[in-house]
């Protein structure tokens, strides 16, 4: 939200709305998705029928000054020695980089099929996107698409879907072409050319999805936790589901958290 604003008269509007049209779709569950631990106090003052649940986190790293070189400066020299020798391996790869703004019709088919190849390869899975998505969000001004083609093709092998918000960089989608050889290290080169072009557009910060979280640690994110808040209709239902919900944390949730927090327990949220 933006500076200034009265965020708990804004939540209270939302809860409001909220209320309206669950009875309008006689809906069973009203949930807040996502929100930051820092949310907690605002939300259950607004809306106090709620029990909280902790969600898959988010991840972001930082680039201090708006640099790779402030960005490797970040990881651990352990983490930074792999991904440095990982690049070098995925710069021999047959691959030209290309960033496109309003791609065309024929790029965006390419584009989901990428998209759709990577989403049902994932274990986890959120928004099952269509192929009109990618058309409408296309054509938004602050999109861009991060791609990478094998030279003598032209075909695209890999592509990232970013949002330039000033200082702010969201890589939101992601698609690979699986079939291509493991030791082009596409996500990786990808990822790279993802931190050349955020630290062009100066971007300090640049905030990844909440899958596929052991190449995300293993390139420096730190790890963000949210909260989901939650009401059943039904308030015997609504008893059991919050009184599950103090049983899921980030180690039931996804196997690559699970590891995470076993090496830093010290990270895992508290229920």
């Amino acid at each position: 939200m933006r500076t200034g604003t009265n965020r708990t008269e804004i939540l209270r509007c939302v809860n409001n709305a909220m209320r309206l049209q669950a009875k309008i779709m006689k809906a069973s569950m009203r949930v807040w998705k996502d929100f930051p631990q820092e949310y907690t106090e605002e939300i259950t003052a607004v809306a106090n029928d709620l029990f909280p649940l902790i969600s898959f986190p988010g991840t972001v790293v930082t680039l201090p000054s708006a640099s790779k070189e402030s960005y490797l400066a970040t990881l651990k020299s352990s983490r930074r020695n792999k991904l440095k020798k990982k690049l070098r391996l995925a710069a021999d790869a047959p691959v030209n980089i290309e960033v496109l703004h309003q791609p065309d019709s024929a790029t965006l088919d390419e584009i989901f099929n990428l998209f759709w190849q990577t989403y049902e390869k994932g274990a986890t899975k959120f928004e099952r996107l269509n192929r009109k998505f990618f058309d409408l969000i296309s054509s938004e001004n602050h999109s861009y698409f991060i791609v990478l083609k094998e030279r003598t093709s032209g075909k695209i092998v890999a592509f990232m879907l970013c949002f330039a918000l000033g200082k702010h960089v969201i890589n939101k989608f992601i698609g690979i072409d699986y079939q291509q050889p493991k030791e082009w290290f596409l996500y990786f080169r990808l990822w790279e050319a993802a931190v050349d072009w955020s630290a062009s557009q100066g971007a300090t910060s640049i905030q990844s999805g909440q899958t596929g979280y052991a190449p995300k640690i293993e390139l420096g994110n730190t790890l963000i936790p949210f909260n989901n808040y939650c009401a059943h209709v039904n308030p015997i239902i609504h008893r059991i589901y919050a009184l599950v919900a103090k049983s899921i944390n980030w180690d039931t949730l996804d196997e690559d958290l699970a590891t995470y927090v076993q090496a830093y327990p010290e990270h895992k949220p508290k229920t």
